[in-house]
């Protein structure tokens, strides 16, 4: 895994190095003292990202949240992040979601009983369900084991490109439908970016490949909170 490299030469070589990824000069540092230069001291001076190949492909042409340059669009957008789909209150919305589905879990595991139980496939499937619940309004295993296996294998495919200099696709064929199925109780994360594209109450109008790379940032966030 690449941080693992990187935090290997950092035990050898110091928390700051140079290096040369191909024809890519980088800096990476690997201490608290310098990540709080890096952010908060000269946030501004280093605030861009790198738009490299496997962000250009994944995150359509580096529109979400942490790879998009500096500027207008990248404010924008993050103010969206922290106040409509990341805040406290939104968050907390969604805390019964995170209940159901660990009950499920619980359920699933003793299911098992007295026999053994493959916990890394039962969490994995615990996260991707209230992950997919929150940004999409369904379940990850609602389509059953081939929808599941398909879509597992689609994220363990993303994670490896994302770690990616180079890949060998032009595109990400997905689909985002709107065609409303029915009025909801509760609003997933792309009904609230939905909402804010057709009110056209922001500077700049956001697009679908926009709401698509933000979701994928966002679903990374909230990741960290299960």
């Amino acid at each position: 895994m690449p941080h693992l490299s990187l935090s290997h030469l950092a035990d050898k070589y110091g928390p700051i190095i140079y290096l040369k990824l191909g024809e890519v000069p980088t800096v990476v540092v690997s201490s608290a003292k310098m990540a709080k230069e890096v952010m908060k001291t000269h946030d501004l001076a280093l605030s861009s990202r790198p738009q490299i190949f496997s962000a250009k492909h994944l995150f359509y042409d580096c529109t979400d949240v942490v790879f998009s340059p500096y500027g207008a669009y990248w404010r924008q957008i993050r103010k969206i992040c922290i106040l409509e789909l990341l805040s406290a209150t939104r968050v907390q919305s969604y805390s019964f979601v995170r209940e159901e589905e660990v009950a499920r879990l619980v359920h699933r595991v003793a299911e098992f009983y007295p026999g053994t139980t493959d916990l890394t496939k039962m969490l994995g499937m615990y996260a991707n369900d209230v992950l997919c619940r929150i940004a999409f309004g369904r379940d990850f295993s609602a389509g059953g084991d081939y929808d599941w296996c398909g879509f597992q294998k689609m994220l363990e495919e993303y994670q490896v490109l994302l770690g990616g200099f180079s890949i060998g696709i032009s595109s990400l064929p997905w689909n985002l439908y709107t065609t409303s199925l029915g009025e909801k109780d509760h609003k997933d994360l792309v009904d609230v970016l939905l909402d804010i594209q057709k009110n056209g109450s922001i500077e700049m109008p956001l697009t679908m490949d926009n709401i698509k790379a933000i979701i994928l940032v966002s679903e990374q966030y909230l990741c960290t909170m299960l």
